[in-house]
């Protein structure tokens, strides 16, 4: 039954014991269900303390805000025709539940990932102040209803939780800056915060409920507006709407956009004298066959190489890790390292990869240096009905810069990372890496150039994260990731004999 037959039977009961000669007032229970007025106004105020309370546990701090916005949009729904204000408070709740919604749903896939972090932040302080003019209405909207019940006027209430959602948004701005710096005190502080903050809104909602007892004692009747959708319909509305989007954009944006194109049989032709010296030095040709012809060229007339192989089981597959180290010709000592993966059998792609490196060049006290202007290379490959793929990575670069960029919450001492996607079809699926380095002030140290190789297993997190965005879980099955540290340590010796003969 819809709510406007409920209100017209409601309205019959209470005409029919007024004309009965009703001397005294009608049953509070009739009362009660003929003024929804108290009915809006507890939508609202639970609206107001379920947006205001996100807890970051089981993803409470998604559905609380959504049940919050759901709650203050019915309740401004029944109060939209008592003022203009109110009207307005309105039109923002439905605007910030669509846009709220909507970035529920954005959640749900890698564009996030893939957004900049300043566009992410200015489209929460759009929330923000959404939120806030819509506070501002609502307390414009109160004193309007005051005056027009002839009551004295104190919607205070409303201003203070304007001031205290401006000051919570601080605080969420500068919290995680001052815990990091100030260490156990900054929580506490943090904590202590956040526990006053706590306890003004309930005051404060526990005063604005005062002034909706105070309008309903005051004899204000509320004519519920007329409405095609019932209440129901709205919720049912808006739970497909975030369902069926999130189950969409973790199917249809769950990994990298990459531009895989055929390999040209003819790619190495220009190296292959280079290829054929690395190959008799010892280098796999299954490596050799995957590097671009510059990475090729660049290790012409190599004195030496060394190479080191290791597999791990990962997620019912094999992943195997093969770190390669070329000595180059000239004058110091040149090196150049390759970090090549390939799966044997599939793991089932489920969306991202990630690739990071800890360059041999970052242990510069052990005398390792970077060559001025050498960057590092690479791409990912796969095989299907007799033909390789190749793509560049998807990002390539610092991980430094990444981690600006995504805000992650974690920190991660990798100097290197590579973001990639693997379609789910095919097979040797492969990969790798290559930069150069020089060792410089030291007698003699010995290489060990790490990575981490971090695969998804599965699409079912909310919200998605990246594999270049997850913290490492090594060897956890319950994870949707999981990350195989690998330690290429090759059995080389580096000598500087310019340092040798200063010694002797």
């Amino acid at each position: 039954m819809s709510d406007r037959s409920r209100n017209a039977e409601h309205s019959q009961a209470l005409d029919e014991l007024l004309k009965t000669g009703l001397t005294g007032l009608p049953p509070e229970a009739v009362v009660k269900r003929v003024t929804p007025w108290k009915k809006a106004m507890n939508r609202v105020l639970c609206g107001l303390l379920l947006c205001a309370i996100p807890l970051p546990v089981w993803c409470l701090n998604c559905l609380l805000p959504a049940a919050g916005l759901l709650c203050q949009l019915l309740g401004f729904r029944s109060l939209r025709r008592e003022s203009r204000w109110f009207g307005a408070c309105y039109a923002l709740a439905l605007v910030r539940a669509c846009c709220f919604f909507a970035s529920l749903v954005f959640n749900a896939t890698i564009l996030r990932a893939l957004c900049p972090a300043p566009l992410t932040a200015a489209f929460r302080l759009l929330l923000e102040a959404l939120l806030l003019f819509g506070l501002f209405y609502f307390w414009r909207a109160l004193e309007d209803l005051q005056q027009k019940s002839n009551i004295a006027t104190h919607a205070g209430g409303a201003v203070v939780l304007i001031l205290w959602h401006a000051a919570t948004y601080l605080l969420s701005l500068f919290a995680p800056a001052l815990a990091n710096q100030t260490g156990i005190a900054g929580v506490v502080m943090v904590g202590a915060a956040g526990a006053v903050l706590l306890a003004g809104l309930l005051l404060t909602l526990s005063s604005l409920r005062k002034i909706s007892a105070a309008l309903e004692e005051a004899g204000y009747i509320l004519r519920p507006s007329p409405a095609k959708l019932p209440d129901r319909g709205i919720v049912l509305l808006f739970a497909a709407f975030l369902l069926s989007g999130c189950a969409l954009g973790a199917l249809l944006f769950s990994s990298y956009p990459m531009d895989w194109q055929p390999l040209s049989k003819a790619e190495h032709r220009k190296a292959e004298a280079a290829a054929a010296h690395l190959e008799s030095l010892g280098v796999p040709s299954s490596v050799l066959n995957d590097l671009l012809p510059e990475d090729i060229a660049a290790c012409k007339g190599a004195q030496q190489a060394a190479t080191d192989v290791k597999e791990y089981p990962v997620n019912g597959a094999i992943l195997r890790l093969t770190t390669v180290l070329v000595q180059l010709p000239g004058e110091g000592e040149s090196y150049r390292a390759f970090h090549h993966f390939e799966w044997d059998g599939s793991p089932g792609f489920c969306g991202t990869e990630c690739l990071e490196l800890l360059p041999i060049y970052d242990f510069s006290g052990l005398g390792f240096s970077s060559p001025p202007g050498s960057t590092v290379t690479g791409r990912v490959l796969y095989d299907k009905n007799g033909q390789t793929f190749a793509s560049p990575y998807c990002k390539l670069g610092e991980r430094s810069e990444a981690s600006r960029a995504s805000q992650q919450q974690w920190q991660s001492p990798w100097g290197i990372y590579a973001a990639f996607s693997f379609p789910n079809e095919g097979s040797a699926h492969r990969g790798y890496l290559s930069y150069s380095f020089k060792l410089a002030r030291r007698l003699s140290a010995n290489a060990n150039s790490l990575v981490n190789y971090t695969h998804q297993k599965s699409l079912l997190q909310y919200p998605a994260v990246t594999a270049a965005e997850a913290p490492p879980v090594w060897g956890l099955s319950l994870k949707a990731f999981e990350t195989v540290a690998h330690s290429g340590l090759v059995e080389f010796r580096f000598t500087d004999e310019s340092a040798l003969a200063a010694l002797k």
